[in-house]
């Protein structure tokens, strides 16, 4: 994979310039940082979306975990030398209710909400955003 190479502490700054109050637990050493158009072709290219959402058994959480099992099979497939800087984050929307949602950093070190449901994410506060 091409892009912006950043360690994961680099990572972790990035995102919580933008979200202090988020925990960021970083655990590879080093990430890629995808262009904003790479990474929704991860959402966009996707099938899953097929399923339909269903409350409790694959609603926002199932989503967000199955995209993230999606990209990780791609960067095996295809053995990116480094992860993509790709994952899930869990917060509160606008409205009060708790929401589970996949984000990204991009190459212009954006954090970048990729939501499956379609949410509003206009101001999503994240308590833990895990890439």
């Amino acid at each position: 994979m091409n892009g912006q190479v950043v360690t994961g502490q680099e990572l972790r700054t990035i995102i919580q310039g933008v979200y202090p109050r988020a925990y960021v637990p970083a655990i590879d050493k080093r990430y890629f940082l995808p262009s904003l158009d790479f990474a929704r072709v991860q959402l966009l290219g996707s099938t899953f979306k097929d399923y339909g959402f269903k409350p409790e058994t694959f609603d926002c959480d199932d989503y967000a975990a199955v995209l993230l099992g999606k990209v990780k099979e791609r960067q095996l497939r295809e053995k990116w030398a480094h992860p993509m800087a790709f994952g899930m984050a869990i917060g509160t929307l606008k409205n009060g209710l708790n929401h589970v949602t996949n984000v990204a950093v991009t190459d212009l070190e954006e954090v970048v909400w990729l939501d499956c449901i379609g949410h509003d994410m206009a101001g999503f506060r994240p308590r833990l955003i895990w890439i």
